[in-house]
């Protein structure tokens, strides 16, 4: 799950959050294709 950004973070730690919602968004779409693509 990602980190809380809130005012008080620093730019490092906005940026690492960003990244980690990067990497859940991709990983949550490529289950998505994965159901998608499974036979039903």
């Amino acid at each position: 799950m990602s980190r809380k950004v809130s005012d008080k973070s620093t730019k490092a730690e906005i940026l690492e959050a960003y990244k980690e919602a990067t990497e859940e968004k991709v990983t949550l779409e490529s289950q998505i294709k994965q159901l998608n693509v499974a036979p039903k």
